[in-house]
Order: structure tokens, then sequence, then C-alpha cells
């Protein structure tokens, strides 16, 4: 028996394009480079059986509900490559329930601020709320990154005001956005090749429900995203119109073709139970068969008593048989198409099945970005010094609604994203003098909050390799002093609010 090596794991994340219809992996970008303390939950809900059987001890119990989730450990990360997102794209759009891509790179006119970032006749338009402007000053000062506050026509207004002014045709960076959606968060199918070879364990109708980002002084930036899904499988089989029939032929009658449901196998026995019932439910077959699978040497074995014969033709079947229309289910189940199975009654495939992922991945090349060198800003427009906390930790929590259905194999249907609350604890020692989050709680003051992180070359931050992770609109709450190393640290939380106008209160850009 051959272990599973846990470092050699691969896990990829794909979009729905049906809520709950598993999908698999169809290039060597669609995986995740995850850290090692990911985890996959498959389940059911243990149902209570109270008949009374003449014992004190219990009856059997029954299967509720499936209960899937999964927890998702990454690093945040950008991609590299101008407006595109990162390994992670499919989750955090998920999570926000949108991304944008920014089309083109402008540049400023005449008239910019500090507070006010002009760019040319319509291309305000082209902007959004939460979005990153990469400053790239031309004048020798620093590059700034800023997230936009509020747009009026073609006058871009960053949530912090920037350092310096910048002069006409300074660029202003290409983004990948993610923002809130009110409606309409994608699903997801997860995949966890377990040591790419061992096992396979996978979700559908996974929603998440939280994203906690977490910077650490010194430390690399994290990202973990929890899950909830609809349907767990564990060594998934998939079944379509291009690998659903098998052909027979029983003591040499000629050809019959046997199809079976179009639909994710949850796991190896599922499969072959259905294809079992299929050949023993056809009309135009007389034997009795048995399709079985071995969990230790992972191939199917096919069966049949009553004809003298029985071949199982993979390679010349009239209609699905490889020479043909090649939509036979062999080779899904480890059997051989380059010949028929004749002479017997009984059939081993030749292989196991197949638990690698079908793809070597390809992940983005950036490097981690480290908690240092970055730039926190907290408060009004005007408070654009680096606040020095000495950790931040972002949760976006999304509360699931789930549509029961007595009618769906799982007992639930859907789901939906209904609630969405984001906030940020920041810790950071307290110097003299200094009360000003304890008057902001006080005054209930409405407080902007950024992080600008990312890869510099000298003092500018570089293309494609940086971002800003802001709550938009904002107020301070649980401010509490504490003893650490023998210093008092102000710990208090930055709790994200919808504004009057219904204005998005989160965001995440990578510019």
């Amino acid at each position: 028996m051959a272990n599973i090596v846990k470092r050699n794991t691969v896990v990829a994340a794909m979009t729905e394009s049906t809520e709950n219809t598993l999908i698999e992996p169809s290039a060597n970008t669609d995986y995740l480079p995850v850290r090692p303390d990911f985890e996959v939950q498959i389940g059911y809900e243990n149902l209570v059986n109270e008949e009374l059987r003449s014992s004190i001890g219990p009856a059997k119990s029954v299967q509720g509900f499936e209960v899937t989730s999964a927890t998702i450990p990454l690093y945040l990360k950008p991609s590299g490559t101008t407006a595109e997102g990162p390994d992670a794209a499919r989750i955090l759009k998920a999570a926000f329930g949108n991304e944008e891509n920014a089309a083109a790179e402008y540049d400023t006119v005449s008239s910019s601020a500090v507070d006010t970032v002009k760019v040319d006749s319509g291309e305000g338009a082209s902007f959004r709320r939460g979005e990153a402007l990469l400053v790239q000053h031309n004048d020798g000062n620093a590059y700034e990154i800023r997230p936009i506050k509020s747009i009026s026509t073609d006058d871009l207004t960053p949530l912090f005001d920037l350092d310096n002014a910048p002069a006409s045709g300074v660029s202003l960076g290409r983004a990948t956005t993610y923002y809130p959606a009110q409606t309409g968060h994608d699903s997801l199918s997860l995949w966890m090749y377990l040591g790419n070879g061992g096992n396979i364990k996978a979700i559908s109708g996974a929603r998440p429900t939280s994203l906690a980002i977490g910077l650490t002084a010194g430390q690399p930036i994290t990202m973990d995203v929890s899950l909830e899904g609809l349907s767990g499988y564990a060594n998934p089989l998939i079944v379509t119109s291009s690998n659903k029939y098998i052909e027979v032929d029983e003591d040499s009658g000629g050809d019959v073709a046997v199809s079976i449901e179009e639909k994710a196998y949850k796991d190896p026995g599922q499969l072959a139970q259905a294809l079992e019932d299929a050949l023993n439910d056809s009309s135009s077959l007389s034997g009795a068969y048995s399709v079985t699978y071995a969990h230790g040497t992972g191939k199917f074995t096919i069966a049949v008593t009553g004809p003298t014969t029985l071949d199982i033709n993979w390679k010349t079947g009239t209609t699905h048989g490889a020479d043909n229309g090649d939509s036979h289910i062999g080779t899904l189940l480890g059997f051989s198409d380059s010949a028929d199975d004749t002479g017997a009654l009984t059939y081993t495939g030749d292989n196991a099945i197949t638990l690698t992922a079908p793809h070597t991945p390809s992940y983005d090349s950036t490097d981690l970005i480290v908690a240092k060198n970055l730039r926190v800003m907290l408060g009004g427009t005007s408070d654009n010094t680096c606040f020095n906390a000495q950790s931040v930790a972002f949760n976006m929590s999304l509360t699931r609604g789930v549509v029961d259905d007595i009618c769906a194999e799982s007992g639930r249907s859907s789901s939906n994203i209904t609630e969405r609350t984001a906030s940020a604890q920041v810790s950071a020692v307290i110097s003299q003098y200094d009360v000003e989050q304890f008057e902001r709680l006080r005054k209930n003051t409405e407080v902007g909050f950024a992080v600008a992180f990312g890869t510099k070359s000298g003092n500018n931050w570089v293309k494609t390799k940086a971002g800003c992770l802001s709550i938009l609109s904002g107020t301070i709450s649980e401010p509490t002093l504490a003893e650490v190393a023998g210093l008092y640290q102000l710990q208090f939380t930055v709790t994200a609010f919808v504004d009057s106008n219904a204005n998005d209160e989160v965001a995440l850009s990578f510019v």
C-alpha cells in the first residue's frame, strides 16, 4: 500500500455554470497554491432513530442533510500580470461577488491635486469605488497607491490624500478589483487531489462563508477562506454524454448498448451500482450482471452469469466503441479500449481509476508579500501618514442561506449569500497623549481604512505586484489596552458599513 504524501497534494477551484454541478479542472491555471493546513470535510447529519426495540440500546441512526465544508489557506499575493486576478481569483470573486479587470491604463490630466485625481473626458466612467490607483509620479516622487473613494464625472477622489499632487500624464495603473455584490455570487467546485494520486475529495455548490486576511509585521500576508458546499465526493467519477455507454454481446447475439445517467458519482461504488442496475434492467440482455469496485486495487470488475460467452466491445462497439463513436465508459472505469474484452464471463479493468490531477499546475510566479515597508492608513482623508500597526486581521463574514428540498439528493438544492459583514482588527503600540481612537469611538466618526501592499523597487511599487485592501466607510469599536512585551498595545476594530447612498463598504484591488 502506497503512502499518501501531503506535500504532493494539488487543489483546484472551478466556477460552476450550474450550482451544485461538479466541474472538473480544465486547464493548468485552475489550481491554487495552498498552505499545508488545508482541510475538507465530507459527511452527513446523524439523525437519531427513536424506535423502541425491547432494548436499552439505540436503533441504527439514519443520515440527514449532507454536511460539506472546506478551509483553504493561501498567501495573499498579486498575479504579476496586468489586469489579471491572482491564482485565488475565483475564490475572491465568489466571496466578494464581483470582479472587474480594467480594460486600459489611463493617466492624469492637468490640475490634479492631492485630493483629486483628474483623468481625460469620459474616462472617469472606467473607474469604480474601491479600485486601487497606482500613481506613478514622473517627477521623482515615489509611486503611491490609494483606493478610490468616489467619482464625480472625471474627477477621482482617493480615500486618503496623496503625498504629492500628480503632474499631467502620470499613469494610474490597470487594476483588478473585487467588490461586493448583493446577489448572484458564484458557486464553486473544489477538488483536492490528496498526494496527487492517493485519493480525491471534492465539493460542489461551495460558497465562501468567511474571508480572512492577516498581516503581522515581518510575516507573509495570509488569506484563509472557509467554504460550505451542498454535495461531497470521494474519488468521484463524472459520466457525461461522451462516456456513458457500454456495448456488450451475449453469446454472439450482437451488440447491445446500455447507458447510465449523466452525473457526478459520489464514489466508485455508486457508479458500480448504477452500471450494474443499467445492465440488469436492459430488456435486450438475459444475463445477471455484477459490477464491483475493489478499494484495495482501484479497479472495476464486470461479471455475468447465464450466457455462455460475454464480449465487451470497448474498441469495436458498433456505435460507441473507440473505433466508432468513442463514447464508451471503459476508459473511465480503467478498461483499455485498444482491444475488446472477449472469451470470458468476468473482466477486471486494466488500470486503477485515475486519482491524479488532470494537469500539471501552473501558479503565479510572484513572491510572497511580507508585512513590512507597506502603508496602513486610518481616519479621514488627510490622515495619510502610515499608521504604525503591528498587526491587522481583516475578516469578511458571509451568511449562507440554504434552500431545503425534499426532491434533491442531498436534501438541499441551492444556496445564496444573504448577509455580509466586514471588519479589521488592528493592534498598535499606543503613543503618549494619543487617545484618538477613543475619541472617534465617542463621536461615532466615519473613518476609512486601507493597507497598500506589494513589492517595491527602491521607493516605487512594482506594477502588477501590488494592491490595496480597503474599508471605504467604517467606524471604530472595541478599543482596549493590552500589555505586550512590557508595552501597552492599543487594540481596536474598524467595522465597515454601507453608507446612506448604498455605496460599497469594502474592496480588494490588485494593480
